[in-house]
């Protein structure tokens, strides 16, 4: 070995290696909180794994707070046993029986979380908050839930018998009960029906997985997928300054392999590349704010700070529910909510230039049943493809029902509230029921168009999911998630 190469290698290691990301090494060590174990580990540079050896699976599902949600959750909850059981075994259809060849490869490793829409409302003083009782400071603050809120009944309607609380996030590896993982799972995503009701569903997704450190990479890559409209670095509204993500803090680092600022969750799991799957749930379109470093579309309507766009006509700003409906009467530029192009940038670069196809985006949102597809494969080929995707997004979009307009008869009467993509009927539905009892409401579901979750699940391809929150089961929702998730997997 040459003199030259002697001291270059003294150099590295002294140095602890020629090739530190920023942030390395304030890299939060893993907690029995932040999965089954505590092992200490350093980072694994994404950039190294192949997307052929993916095996992994890391499931976060972004969930609504309300009323309206407690039936989507249980929905959800239903589904849980068996979306794990079949990524698990690589058996689409478990319960058939037949278990002598796998439809593909099974997942060897399952990460599962839960965050709520509620991010508060931070920067609103409380004299201009708008909901001082349930939008206080940050809310959930994209924080992985782990106590359930209430009694969890299980499919059967029976109570599940959840723990008091659990780690941040839960860990399955091949060989674990799939049962009691799946309770477990049930138990974590009911979350609850008291929030923030101006949901942040993609903010909370993100800042859920965003590191608060910065890294060289994934600056890049936010770059380089924002295509000039966003860009680094990726910030989020505090209670009085913008701070950073909670990817990396010591419950959430050891959620999402192959992040920069990864660590294993304990010392036999392996740190290589995972499909990142992000799941979201609402009857809401996305309200997500902050591209003006403020919140102010959002105070009370006798604040000082009410933009004056809302001042006329008079009605306008008293008409909460239209708040983040009315900020597409600005322009772009001036608009107070993120553009979507900052979610479709980040999702994707938390899997990397290259490995963007390991993202998977999910939406269960306000979109008319009607225009709902099982089958995206139009030419019978076999395979989905991204221009078929995209056609059947398109489709989506230019469907009557998602075009955003106020219902003159909602609010008594009075409006103040978007027209419905979709509508569930409530067959037991009893118009003298006592108020917020379930007979007492016509409908079982009434959702929102999802426009925002549309164009940002556009942005994915045939690694896009969408479907109504409004069909009755959610079967065929996480059929499709299951399908866009395996598609990366090695192919046997």
């Amino acid at each position: 070995m040459s003199s030259f190469l002697r001291l270059l290698l003294l150099v590295c290691l002294l140095t602890a290696g020629c090739n530190t990301d920023e942030g390395k090494d304030a890299t939060p060590k893993a907690s029995a909180q932040g999965g089954r174990g505590g092992a200490d580990a350093s980072p694994k540079d994404a950039s190294s794994a192949k997307a052929s050896q993916v095996d992994s699976v890391d499931l976060l599902f972004v969930m609504d707070k309300s009323v309206w949600n407690r039936r989507n959750q249980k929905a959800v909850r239903d589904e849980l046993g068996r979306l794990i059981q079949v990524l698990s075994s690589g058996d689409r259809d478990p319960s058939d029986g037949v278990v002598e060849k796998q439809d593909f490869t099974p997942a060897k490793s399952l990460h599962l979380a839960v965050v709520s829409s509620n991010l508060g409302l931070p920067m609103i003083a409380a004299r201009d908050n708008i909901d001082a009782r349930n939008c206080v400071g940050v809310g959930d603050d994209g924080k992985f839930l782990s106590v359930p809120h209430e009694t969890i009944e299980g499919s059967r309607g029976t109570p599940l018998g959840c723990e008091d609380s659990y780690p941040a996030f839960l860990n399955f590896t091949a060989g674990d009960d799939v049962q009691s993982i799946s309770t477990d799972f049930q138990c974590i995503a009911g979350i609850g029906p008291v929030g923030c009701g101006f949901e942040q569903q993609l903010e909370a997704g993100l800042k859920a997985l965003w590191p608060a450190k910065r890294y060289k990479d994934l600056d890049n890559a936010f770059n380089q997928f924002g295509d000039g409209k966003v860009k680094a670095p990726v910030v989020f509204l505090g209670e009085s300054e913008t701070v950073g993500g909670n990817g990396d803090s010591t419950e959430q680092a050891g959620f999402l392999r192959g992040a920069p600022y990864y660590v294993p969750a304990s010392s036999a799991e392996e740190a290589g590349m995972s499909v990142l799957a992000v799941v979201f749930v609402s009857e809401e379109d996305d309200c997500s704010i902050g591209a003006l470093g403020n919140m102010d579309l959002l105070v009370s309507s006798n604040s000082a700070k009410l933009p004056a766009f809302l001042k006329n006509p008079a009605d306008k700003a008293s008409k909460v529910n239209l708040r983040c409906f009315y900020d597409n009467e600005l322009p772009e530029d001036q608009q107070y909510r993120y553009p979507v192009e900052r979610y479709i940038a980040g999702f994707k670069s938390l899997r990397g230039v290259g490995a963007e196809r390991l993202t998977v985006f999910g939406a269960l949102v306000g979109v008319p049943v009607d225009a709902i597809k099982d089958n995206l494969d139009s030419d019978g080929d076999g395979e989905v493809s991204d221009a078929e995707a995209n056609s059947y997004f398109d489709s989506i979009l230019n469907h009557p029902m998602m075009q955003q307009v106020e219902d003159p008869t909602s609010g008594g009467g009075k409006g103040g509230y978007l027209r419905d993509a979709c509508r569930t009927e409530n067959p037991d539905y009893d118009a003298s029921a006592a108020e917020n009892m379930p007979e007492a409401y016509p409908y079982l579901m009434s959702a929102e168009p999802g426009v925002r979750f549309v164009q940002v699940a556009a942005a994915f391809g045939k690694n896009g999911v969408v479907r109504s929150v409004c069909e009755e089961k959610f079967t065929k929702a996480m059929d499709q998630i299951i399908d866009a998730i395996v598609a990366n997997f090695p192919k046997e």
